[in-house]
């Protein structure tokens, strides 16, 4: 049985495909996350803060690359299973890699509060887990747009107003008030 939307690929054959990316992929980027906290917490390794000179957080850096690595590899991989996806499918699939990955993280990681209550553990996992989610899908839509329409003049001015926005939203809503 053939499926409109899937390139002359059997529908069974199609989803167990597309269910081995998700795993393979949800995997990865769980062991990416899981030695990035290994090296920052449990390691003997004397990874400074930041960046020497600048105001560049190494963890930060990490986990923007490795998100980077895994949904551009992801995606590709994607559009060779089936061109016709859309975009927000590539955003949405690529989305649910992320929350899995950060779900089964966060859980870990609370986990390991000590000294939290129950109470500051929820909280603690849902802000790691919405947070992350939400930061990284809009990643996720530029790199699907970017592999889907190679339109690069679209997706930078998609960048420059998303950058916009989070400054707006930093200056606005996040500022500590001064006393």
């Amino acid at each position: 049985m053939y499926h409109k939307f899937t390139c002359y690929m059997p529908l069974q054959i199609h989803s167990t495909v597309l269910n081995r990316l998700l795993i393979k992929y949800t995997g990865l980027l769980l062991l990416g996350f899981l030695l990035e906290w290994w090296l920052r917490i449990y390691s003997g390794f004397n990874i400074p803060k930041y960046i020497p000179g600048t105001p560049f957080n190494v963890s930060g850096l990490y986990l923007i690359t490795l998100l980077l690595v895994i949904l551009i590899i992801f995606n590709k991989k994607l559009l060779k299973i089936s061109s016709t996806f859309s975009i927000i499918k590539h955003t949405l699939l690529s989305s649910l890699i992320i929350f899995l990955s950060e779900f089964f993280f966060q859980l870990l990681r609370s986990s390991t509060f000590e000294d939290y209550t129950l109470q500051e553990r929820f909280r603690e996992f849902l802000l790691g887990l919405v947070g992350m989610t939400i930061f990284a899908s809009f990643i996720s839509f530029f790199i699907a747009f970017q592999i889907k329409t190679k339109r690069t003049k679209i997706l930078l001015i998609f960048i420059a107003i998303f950058l916009g926005l989070c400054l707006i939203i930093k200056n606005s809503f996040l500022q500590t008030p001064t006393v």
